[in-house]
């Protein structure tokens, strides 16, 4: 059975970064929150 490549027709970036963006994202979870802490815990 074959997969097909998911379809990001009418958005406004390449397939390729879409994807690159979620694999970040499930790879590297970050909440906002604990985003501002590490911003601010390195000042």
């Amino acid at each position: 059975m074959e997969s097909a490549s998911p379809s990001y027709q009418g958005h406004r970036y390449p397939a390729e970064v879409i994807a690159h963006a979620v694999w970040l994202y499930f790879r590297f979870p970050l909440s906002f929150r604990e985003g501002g802490r590490s911003c601010s815990s390195a000042v």
